[in-house]
């Protein structure tokens, strides 16, 4: 799990990741491999993120899911990342899906085998206004950095980044063979600020 939290320091206004690895060895060991990794992944497109999150205190959390709910965290350490560069944001809800998924083969349910991660809050350079889409700089920055973090599971044997589900019981895993993002906005709408003030209007005197 990465958590962003919001500059205000608002737990409803942080931004949560969920990410899924297998591990070779002991928790310690994957917290030494995975951080890393996430925090090259999340600097990758750092000149687009927004500034009303306060990156540089994110965090990344480990938990083991052949634990019993509710489970403890293996790790919770600093992930170390740079701040956000630019000086203004597009609204808190703009969200770009990274997807991802397991080797496609005959007879396999592909859609337990496919999974995702909901990126943002952006600054306004990662929008491009004339397309009213994510812009091209910015979607390249993702794809290379989500290409590096897979290139790294692949050639390493203490982990694998995995597609996980709980869907038939306890938790299973597929290795996460490709991935994609579109070029279209998501809306996560939990991810909103709450109204500070309001206009009003009223009936003609």
């Amino acid at each position: 799990m990465v958590t962003i939290p919001h500059t205000s320091g608002a737990i409803a206004e942080q931004c949560v990741n969920n990410w899924a690895f297998l591990a070779m060895g002991d928790a310690a060991s994957l917290e030494a491999v995975t951080t890393p990794q996430l925090k090259l992944f999340y600097d990758s497109w750092s000149a687009y993120r927004s500034v009303a999150m306060n990156w540089a205190q994110a965090r990344s959390k480990g938990y083991d899911m052949s634990e019993p709910a509710p489970r403890a965290p293996s790790w919770d350490t600093a992930l170390g990342l740079s701040g956000a560069t630019g000086t203004s944001g597009l609204p808190s809800e703009v969200a770009l899906c990274l997807s991802f998924q397991r080797l496609r083969v005959s007879g396999a349910n592909m859609r337990r085998g496919r999974g995702r991660v909901y990126l943002g809050p952006f600054a306004s350079v990662a929008h491009d206004g004339s397309a009213g889409r994510p812009a091209a700089t910015f979607k390249t920055a993702v794809r290379n950095g989500a290409q590096a973090l897979l290139d790294h599971s692949n050639v390493t044997p203490s982990y694998e980044w995995v597609v996980m589900t709980t869907v038939a019981g306890p938790a299973t895993s597929v290795p996460v063979h490709d991935g994609w993002i579109d070029d279209a906005w998501d809306t996560q709408r939990r991810r909103g600020l709450p109204p500070t003030s309001r206009v009003v209007f009223t009936p003609a005197a």
